[in-house]
């Protein structure tokens, strides 16, 4: 099985949420995080149709992909414990790696 790690970003939201007392304010932090990346997104699927690499046919694709990996809640707790010790030791994806990891996911948009 690959193992990924939580890259620093990851983890300073991981942190920052900590200090969430209630689930009012959790909620409002999740609406300012999904936000924020639907406002990235909408901004690169502009430039993508703008540089005639996204269609209406590249989003039919998109809508008829299956993109969650089911966890059950203590495969996602395993996995966010594993990722934070490998990031306490200095091992987890350079923005490089990640970029990478991204462009091979995404190849079929190129």
């Amino acid at each position: 099985m690959e193992t990924r790690t939580i890259n620093p970003v990851q983890l300073h939201l991981l942190e920052m949420f900590k200090y969430c007392k209630s689930e009012q304010t959790i909620s409002e932090m999740k609406d300012v995080l999904a936000d924020f990346y639907a406002k990235k997104v909408q901004k690169e699927a502009d430039r993508l149709w703008d540089e005639g690499k996204l269609n209406g046919e590249a989003i039919e694709q998109i809508l008829q992909e299956h993109w969650r990996t089911p966890y059950t809640l203590d495969e996602l707790y395993a996995r966010i414990e594993e990722s934070h010790q490998q990031y306490l030791k200095g091992e987890y994806m350079t923005e490089a790696e990640v970029r990478e990891e991204l462009k091979k996911e995404f190849s079929w948009l190129q």
